[in-house]
């Protein structure tokens, strides 16, 4: 019975020497994460703003063993600055923004390989296909402002070594602006949405492609903005985010509004698609047609 005791304590000792020997080789990697200039001035620029200084909530990692070419570390840090504890090796890092004042409005898939790792958002069926063969054009959420990074090859050392990895994001999806000049009849408008066919449903973290047979109707939400609240004249106005437009050129990019007021009224503006096609990085989408709202009684 003794020497059965005497064997247990020896295995105990020896489990602990090994905990001990492996938290050894656990280390602790400093991340910094800057936003780029191009995207800060993006964020900026928004009139809503997400946080207070327009920098993402979150930021989530996946670590990848370049040994065993799997994913070992999956987790996040708040704010742009954060520390992570992993054994000692070598790692691809994959980084991305999760959230903006908590919207949180994207989803993610295929962390499992860089490659496939996306970003993409609530989507339905449309009401009607696009008619364009070998795409199905769904409807789609606004994304939150989405930015990624990928470094490959990071080595981490032990605890007496400085593991301190500086990264700057790369965005993912970009800001858009609209403004449609109304020169009567806005005093019977009580919202406004405007449909945005032809822009990509999702988009990947590491590569600088899309789905090209995936595209979407993007409604956004619209300002209701009087010059002259008498004569109703005035303008509708809308930014947001989208991860841009689908290049294809078969793919058109309509603007259809949707007035509800004393009368809800339908209105297709005219294509858009060319200027569009050209707003791959976000930008200002300039309507030169004027809108006359007729009344309940006109």
């Amino acid at each position: 019975m003794k020497r059965i005791f005497n064997i247990a304590c020896i295995l105990a000792l020896s489990v602990l020497a090994a905990c001990q020997d492996q938290s050894l080789d656990i280390c602790c990697l400093s991340i910094n994460v800057q936003i780029g200039p191009e995207a800060l001035e993006q964020l900026e620029a928004r009139e809503s703003g997400y946080t207070e200084d327009g920098m993402p909530q979150t930021i989530r990692f996946v670590l990848y063993d370049n040994e065993t070419h799997e994913v070992r570390y999956v987790g996040g840090f708040r704010g742009l600055q954060g520390e992570v504890e992993v054994e000692q090796g070598t790692y691809d890092v994959l980084l991305y923004t999760s959230d903006f004042n908590e919207l949180d409005a994207n989803f993610y898939k295929g962390l499992q390989d860089p490659l496939t790792a996306e970003t993409y958002t609530i989507q339905t069926p449309a009401e009607q296909q696009s008619g364009i063969p070998g795409v199905e054009e769904v409807r789609m959420e606004e994304p939150d402002p989405t930015f990624s990074a990928f470094v490959q090859d990071v080595i981490v050392l032990g605890d007496n070594e400085e593991n301190v990895l500086d990264v700057e994001l790369e965005q993912k999806s970009y800001r858009y602006s609209i403004s449609i000049e109304v020169v009567r009849g806005l005093m019977y408008v009580h919202s406004a949405t405007l449909e945005i066919s032809g822009l990509y449903t999702s988009a990947y973290f590491v590569k600088d492609e899309h789905k090209m047979s995936m595209s979407g109707i993007q409604t956004v939400e619209m300002d209701v903005r009087f010059d002259d609240p008498r004569i109703g004249n005035g303008t509708l106005y809308a930014e947001f985010w989208s991860f841009g437009p689908n290049t294809r050129e078969d793919i058109p990019h309509m603007l259809t509004l949707t007035l509800t007021g004393h009368v809800d009224i339908r209105v297709k503006l005219k294509d858009q698609t060319k200027q569009i096609k050209g707003l791959t990085r976000g930008g200002e989408i300039i309507i030169d047609e004027k809108l006359e709202i007729l009344g309940p009684q006109q």
